[in-house]
C-alpha cells in the first residue's frame, strides 16, 4: 500500500509547479537577452529627452561595475532553482523520498540567494534609482510641473512593493522547509504511519485511573 500523502505536501507540490514554471519562463527570458532588446527599443529617439527609466542599469553600473554579471548569475541560479522546484514537485506528488530531499535542497540556497539579493539591492540598486530620479527631475525636458514630486512618490511606492515582494519570495522557501521537517511529512516519506498519541497513565493503575468519587454521596447518604 503506497504511503498516504499529507495535504500540506500536495499543496507544496502544486505551488512548486506554479512558481517553478513561472521561474523557468522568467529566468529563460532574462538569459535570452530579450530584455536587453526591449530596453534598447524603448530608448528615446533623437530630439527627445535622452534619459529614461530604462537607464537604471547604467546608473547601477556606476556604483557596481559587475552589475551585468550579477544579473546573469542571478538569472542562471533562478533557472536552476526553478527546475529543482518542478522536479521536486513530481517527487512530492509520488511521495518519493528524493522529492522531499530535493525540496530541502532547493529551499536552503533559495533563502540565502534572496537575502543576498535584498542586501545587494539596498546597497546598489536603490541608491542608483535615487541618482536616476534626481537627474530626471533636474532636466527641464524631462521634468514637467510636479514631475519631481511624482517621481519621489513613485519611488516610495516602488520601494514598498519591492520589500513586500522580497518578503513573499523569502517566505515561501522558509515555509517549504518547515513543512518538509514536520513529523507527519517525514514519516510519510519514510513509508511510516504515525500512531495516535499514547495517553499518559499512572503505574499504580494499570487498568486506568478509577473514576473520582461522587461528592453528592458523602456521610452515609449513598442509597
Amino acid at each position: 500500500m503506497p504511503p498516504k500523502r499529507p495535504t500540506s505536501v500536495l499543496v507544496i507540490s502544486i505551488l512548486h509547479f506554479v512558481f517553478g514554471g513561472l521561474g523557468v519562463c522568467l529566468s529563460g527570458y532574462q538569459l535570452s537577452g530579450a530584455a536587453d532588446l526591449l530596453v534598447q527599443a524603448g530608448r528615446p529617439a533623437q530630439g527627445q529627452p535622452q534619459i529614461s527609466a530604462a537607464d537604471l542599469p547604467k546608473y547601477v553600473e556606476k556604483r557596481e561595475p559587475n552589475y551585468k554579471l550579477y544579473e546573469k548569475g542571478s538569472a542562471a541560479l533562478g533557472l536552476l532553482l526553478s527546475l529543482m522546484m518542478v522536479m521536486s514537485g513530481i517527487g512530492l506528488l509520488r511521495v518519493q523520498a528524493w522529492g522531499r530531499l530535493l525540496s530541502i535542497a532547493y529551499a536552503i540556497p533559495s533563502i540565502l540567494a534572496k537575502v543576498f539579493e535584498l542586501i545587494y539591492g539596498l546597497i546598489f540598486v536603490v541608491p542608483a534609482a535615487g541618482d536616476l530620479a534626481r537627474d530626471l527631475a533636474a532636466d527641464p525636458a524631462n521634468a514637467p510641473p510636479g514631475f519631481a514630486q511624482g517621481m519621489e512618490t513613485g519611488m516610495q511606492a516602488g520601494a514598498i512593493i519591492g520589500l513586500l515582494v522580497s518578503f513573499l519570495t523569502i517566505a515561501y522557501p522558509i515555509i517549504v522547509l518547515i513543512i518538509m521537517f514536520r513529523p507527519n511529512v517525514v514519516a510519510a516519506f519514510r513509508g511510516e504511519t504515525l500512531g495516535p498519541a499514547i495517553e499518559d497513565y499512572d503505574d499504580r493503575f494499570p487498568q486506568g485511573r478509577p473514576a473520582p468519587p461522587d461528592d453528592r454521596f458523602q456521610g452515609g447518604d449513598r442509597p
